[in-house]
Order: C-alpha cells, then sequence, then structure tokens
C-alpha cells in the first residue's frame, strides 16, 4: 500500500511500537536505518548495539561491545554490515558483520573520540570526525584513511543526497564547509557562516539537496539555503529537553520528502514544522517559523530518525518508539 508524504499522513503519525530497556540507566546514543529501510540499530551506554526488524516492529538482539564501547553506529550498504565508533581503548571505529558478530576491519588513525561519523549515501566510504581536531574520509576496503584534514576544532559532518558532496561543521568557527569528494585536497567549493556561539550537534541535508538543517541543542534550529547557505528561517520555539546528558545524533530530522522537519521538544511532544509554508515566515529579523502542528506518544523524544523506504518516524531516548501513521 503506497501513501503520500504530505502533511495529512504525517499528523496521523502514532506510537505503534515501544521498546522499553532493560536497564532504566541506559540511554540510546545514536540511530540508523539500513538502505533497504527493513533493519534499525541503536547504539546505547550499556556499550551494546541493538539491532530491530523495523519492517516487522521487532526487536532482534542486542550486540555487545563492552570492552571497546560504543556510538554513532552506521548501516553500510552491505546488509547487516556496520561500522561504530569506540568510546574507549583506542578510538578506533571497528567494522562489525552483524550476521556473525565478526569483525571485517579496524580503522585506526583518530588521537581523541569520534564524536561524529557518517556513511557515503552512495559510495563505500565514511567521514568522520574527532575531539583530535581532525576529519577524516576512510575507504571501507581499506583500513588507512583515505584522506585527512586538520579541523581545527572539533566537527560534524554530513554528506549530500548525491554523496559527492560532504559537510564539515564547525561549532567553535561557526562555518560549514562543503568540499566535492573528488577534490578534498583544494578549498571548499562554499563555506557557509552561522552565528557565533550558536550550539549544534547535528548537520542535516533535506533528501532533495534544497536545504541543510543546523540542529541545537539548546535553541531554535536552523534552516540553510544549501546552494548560498542564506539563512532561510529559524525553527522554533525549541524547549530544552530536560534530564541526562548523553551523546546523541540531534534531536531533529528532515521528513523524506524534504518539506518537513520533526523536532523532539521539551514539552515531551513533536514540533513538526511545514516548509511549504514559506509565507508565514514573519519579516522580521531574525526569520522565524512556527510549528505546523505537534504529535505526542513519547515523554522524552530526545533523538529522531526516519525510515528512507517507509513512512515510518523512529524518537528515542533511553525507550525507543516506532511511529505509524493511523489510515483511516
Amino acid at each position: 500500500m503506497s501513501v503520500k508524504l504530505n502533511h495529512d499522513s504525517y499528523i496521523k503519525l502514532k506510537p505503534s511500537k515501544k521498546f522499553e530497556p532493560t536497564n532504566p540507566e541506559t540511554c540510546i546514543t545514536s540511530l540508523d536505518f539500513d538502505d533497504s529501510g527493513q533493519y534499525l540499530i541503536s547504539s546505547l551506554t550499556s556499550e551494546s548495539i541493538n539491532l530491530y526488524d523495523a519492517y516487522r516492529g521487532t526487536y532482534n538482539k542486542p550486540i555487545y561491545s563492552k570492552k571497546y564501547g560504543c556510538h554513532l553506529a552506521r548501516f553500510t550498504h552491505q546488509q547487516k554490515n556496520c561500522v561504530y565508533a569506540s568510546t574507549k581503548e583506542d578510538n578506533t571505529i571497528r567494522y562489525l558483520s552483524l550476521n556473525d558478530n565478526s569483525y571485517i576491519r579496524y580503522f585506526k588513525g583518530h588521537k581523541a573520540l569520534v564524536n561524529s561519523l557518517e556513511v557515503s549515501p552512495r559510495q563505500n566510504i565514511f567521514a568522520s570526525a574527532s575531539l583530535d581536531d581532525t576529519f577524516k574520509i576512510w575507504d571501507l576496503r581499506t583500513s588507512t584513511a583515505q584522506f585527512s584534514l586538520p579541523s581545527k576544532h572539533s566537527s560534524f559532518v554530513s554528506f549530500d543526497p548525491t554523496g559527492d558532496v560532504v559537510a564539515i561543521a564547525s561549532q567553535s568557527r561557526g562555518i560549514i564547509d562543503l568540499k566535492p569528494i573528488e577534490m578534498l585536497h583544494q578549498l571548499p567549493c562554499a563555506s557557509f557562516e552561522v552565528p557565533q556561539g550558536f550550539n549544534f550537534n547535528k548537520v542535516e541535508f533535506s533528501n532533495d539537496n534544497r536545504y541543510i538543517l543546523v540542529c541545537s541543542t539548546n535553541q531554535n534550529h536552523l534552516l540553510l539555503d544549501s546552494f548560498d547557505g542564506n539563512l532561510v528561517c529559524e525553527l522554533g520555539p525549541i524547549i530544552s529537553i530536560p534530564g541526562r546528558s548523553f551523546p546523541d545524533t540531534g534531536n531533529a530530522t528532515f521528513s523524506p520528502c524534504g518539506n518537513f522537519v520533526f523536532s523532539g521538544n521539551g514539552d515531551g511532544k513533536i514540533a513538526v514544522w511545514d516548509l511549504t509554508k514559506k509565507s508565514e515566515i514573519n519579516d522580521s529579523l531574525p526569520k522565524f517559523l512556527t510549528p505546523k502542528f505537534t504529535l505526542t506518544g513519547d515523554v522524552k523524544p530526545r533523538m529522531l530518525s526516519f525510515n528512507p523506504k517507509y513512512l515510518q518516524l523512529i524518537t528515542a531516548d533511553s525507550q525507543l518508539t516506532m511511529w505509524t501513521p493511523e489510515l483511516d
């Protein structure tokens, strides 16, 4: 059954499955879907990776990494294979087969904790940024970094939908550099400014490549034009999510169609902005867009991720919630 991606289908999203942690002190720190949209993985503070069958709405199994810790688990394009960052020992990125829990390869080179890791949407490469103030590009077929660049400050990385461009966003510099994958050694093809002092932990391109979302940790989110870097608007108001502080991969994300942004809010709701309603952006500075509607059903939606193949939203903190539309 096909469902149109629009306001009418998004507003019908309701929690369909909830998975409670075995330990209430455990917190989820990252979410990712595979290319098919069938499988979902999360990394946890309990030093484990959880595998779900998102299509069937079932929990498969935990994969433990007690010796090395784990964060930023990301699927590769080979089904049930993933890379993840170690949080203990040697800051190595590990390439793991979830089929038999065996390691395929180790990617060594970072001297401090890896705080951002993304797999290219089209190629068998991935980008990483570390608190050692370096940015690296890796090929899954070899353990040696293909490219390394001093980033001067810790950064966050993201690929555009084509996989041809990687964004390197520095919070302390207030700069997002766009670099073509084929010309990494050259100067950025574009550099966009972010307000100084703006705290963020995620940069994401919309699937149609029109926008860049800069996901705030305690302020309004920023929506930039991906071609000229101009501020389209601020998305707010955002209420800071109270409680424990753990690493995460951002509390806002684009809808698959690129016309909506979903964000967790400290009031226990999910705020949803309709980007097609540009006429509703106020003319004063800063430009500002208010949520079109809200969703309820998760008391603390600290992280969000959309399934790339199905109309399914995931929210997570200590519990993981799967959302699907309540159809007529």
